[in-house]
C-alpha cells in the first residue's frame, strides 16, 4: 500500500515479487530500469482499492499489500484461483494474470493510446517491444488516420467560368441558360 499515492492518483512500481513456492517469496528490483515507473490510476480504481483496504483493516488489520487476505502477499496462483472462481460464476472464460495485463493494453489501444505512452505504462524498455507484442492490434488504423484528416485542410472553391455558373443556375431553376 505504501506504493500507492492517492493524492497524485499513481502507483509507484519499484519492486517485483519473486516466488520460490506458494509461501516462500522475496522482493527484488524489477527486470529493467524502465520497469521502475509511476502508473496513473483512475479515480474509480483508487476508490475500489480504498474500499478493499477498509475491508482488510476489519479482517486482518493494517496491511502493506493490496492483494492479501492474511497480511502477507497472495501469490499469483491464489489470485488466479480467485479470478477463475469469479469467471466461472459469470460464465466467462478463465484467464491468467498476464492475460489481464494484455487485456488492459488492448483496451487502451482500442481507445487510441499512443504507443510511447503505452510503453511507459507497461514498463517496456523500448517501444519496439510494445509494438512487437501489441502491434497486431493496430491494423485498420490507417483508415481511421485517413478519416481524421477530413476537414482539417480545405481547398478554396474552384473558380467557375460564367458559362458553368449559368448552367448550375439553370439546373436549380429549371430554366434554359441564356446564350
Amino acid at each position: 500500500m505504501e506504493d500507492l499515492d492517492f493524492k497524485s492518483q499513481r502507483v509507484h512500481v519499484t519492486k517485483t515479487m519473486i516466488y520460490h513456492n506458494a509461501h516462500d517469496f522475496h522482493t527484488d528490483q524489477p527486470k529493467t530500469k524502465a520497469s521502475i515507473r509511476k502508473v496513473a490510476l483512475s479515480a474509480d480504481c483508487l476508490r475500489q482499492i480504498e474500499r478493499w483496504h477498509e475491508c482488510q483493516k476489519h479482517s486482518i488489520g493494517t496491511c502493506r499489500y493490496v492483494f492479501s487476505t492474511t497480511g502477507i502477499p497472495m501469490n499469483r496462483n491464489a489470485v488466479e484461483k480467485m479470478i477463475w472462481h469469479k469467471a466461472d460464476e459469470c460464465g466467462l472464460p478463465r484467464v491468467n494474470c498476464h492475460s489481464l495485463r494484455h487485456a488492459h493494453a488492448s483496451l487502451l489501444i482500442e481507445q487510441g493510446a499512443n504507443p510511447l505512452l503505452l510503453r511507459d505504462r507497461l514498463g517496456h524498455s523500448d517501444v519496439k517491444i510494445t509494438l512487437q507484442v501489441y502491434g497486431h492490434l493496430y491494423p485498420n488504423r490507417d483508415q481511421t488516420l485517413a478519416q481524421s484528416l477530413d476537414g482539417l485542410v480545405t481547398l478554396p472553391a474552384a473558380k467557375q467560368s460564367p458559362q458553368e455558373s449559368d448552367e448550375k443556375n439553370s439546373q436549380r431553376t429549371g430554366e434554359e441558360p441564356e446564350k
